[in-house]
Order: structure tokens, then sequence, then C-alpha cells
């Protein structure tokens, strides 16, 4: 349900990196608030930092006067933080060679984008107007949305969790959803720990448990044969 795996910018036809959403990532150097989720998405031109801020759904945007609240003020604060740190090349650097090193990305575009998701659509069903001012608070590369639109993303029905460390990224979840897809196998070989996470995962029935686990290896074995021989983007198990 959190959006942002292909960017905010449209559907881009590639997975995000690692096959995962990062959750808590740490910016390189920046000791302040951390984002509550990161994805890296891309396309052929670009690689996304997509940062992503959820504040409370009962915390609102507007006062009974129509100006913005100070709760609102400060999660806006929070991602002009974000994006005063990552206008540094230097500190671009250093999220890059963390999260999406250049072997795994040559030649593409760093492009940040910010989310904010706060409040909810009531807000505005009596003050149209207020959805107009909403807009214009809305800054370069920031997209703010409601708890509201938040749904079930189809696109997304593959992706774990993970939690980026000094060994590099860890599994914290998997979806109930998860299969093994010749597309994704390479990215995931990067993941660690995830036969630890099987157990834990809700909706699984103990013969697809122990079916995962099993064929995790062989996975991470297979991506990083140099001949994979033929493979069909519709292959799954």
């Amino acid at each position: 349900m959190v959006p942002g795996g292909q960017s905010m910018s449209g559907p881009t036809g590639h997975s995000a990196y690692p096959a995962a959403l990062i959750t808590q990532p740490r910016l390189p150097g920046f000791d302040e608030r951390i984002p509550d989720f990161l994805w890296i998405a891309k396309d052929s031109l670009h690689v996304y930092a997509v940062l992503i801020e959820i504040e409370a759904p009962t915390k609102r945007i507007f006062r009974q006067d129509g100006t913005q609240t100070a709760d609102f003020t400060q999660a806006q604060s929070q991602l002009a933080e974000w994006k005063v740190w990552l206008s540094s090349p230097t500190n671009q650097q250093q999220f890059r060679d963390a999260y999406c090193p250049e072997a795994e990305f040559p030649w593409v575009h760093f492009k940040p984008q910010y989310v904010l998701i706060y409040g909810r659509r009531s807000e505005f069903v009596d003050h149209p107007e207020r959805n107009l001012s909403r807009t214009h608070l809305q800054r370069d590369n920031e997209y703010h949305m409601t708890f509201d639109r938040l749904q079930p993303l189809r696109d997304h029905s593959q992706y774990m969790t993970v939690r980026y460390g000094r060994k590099g990224y860890s599994a914290v979840s998997m979806p109930p959803t998860f299969e093994f897809r010749p597309s994704m196998s390479e990215s995931r070989a990067k993941i660690l720990n995830k036969e630890d996470i099987v157990e834990q995962t809700p909706y699984l029935n103990a013969s697809r448990k122990e079916f995962i686990m099993r064929r995790i290896p062989y996975w991470d074995s297979w991506s990083k044969l140099e001949n994979k021989g033929v493979i069909n983007a519709g292959d799954w198990e």
C-alpha cells in the first residue's frame, strides 16, 4: 500500500531495487529525523529515491480558520530538510554509494522524490477551497496525499520489506503473495536473512513455507550464473 515503487512520476516498467521496500532508511551522515520508508525506483533514464513520511491520520492539515496547522508545517519542514541535504552532490554520492551503487545504475540521472502521507479527505468535503490551497502547498518534487488514497497495489505484491545496515540489505518481512521470478532473482539475492522471516509470514500454509525455504538457496545461486539459459518473464513458482 506504500506508493512509489515505480516512482511517483508514473509506471516505469522496472522493478524497485532491491525488489523491496526499505524501512527506516538512514541518510549517511544525516542524524536528524529518518524517513519512514524509501523506494529505489528506476526507468531507463533515472534512478528515483522516493523518500516517504507517514504521519498519523488524525492530524489535520488546516485549522478551522483555513490556515495550515503547526503539525503540517513541521511535516513539510522535514521534507525540506531531506531536500536540502540531497541537494549537495557530496551527499547524493554518499546516498548512491549506500543504496543504489553506480555498478547497479550506470549512467542514469539521480532524481529524489518526496512523499508526505497526511490527513484525511474529510477535511475537504465541505471546503473545496482547502483542496486548492493544498495543491499550492505542494512544492517541487513533492507529492502530498491523504490516507484515503492508499490502496493495495498489484505491482507491489512481490516486494519484501528490508532494512539497510553495514552488511547491506536484510529482510524484515515477506508478503504472503511472494513468488520466485527470474526478473527479481538478482535483486533478491542481495537481501540477507530471507529464510529467517519465512516462518513469520502470515497467511502462508506450512507446505508453502517449506517450499519457499527450500528454493531460496536455489534462486540465489541461479541469479549468479553467467549463462542462465532461456528466460521466460512469465515463469514463476
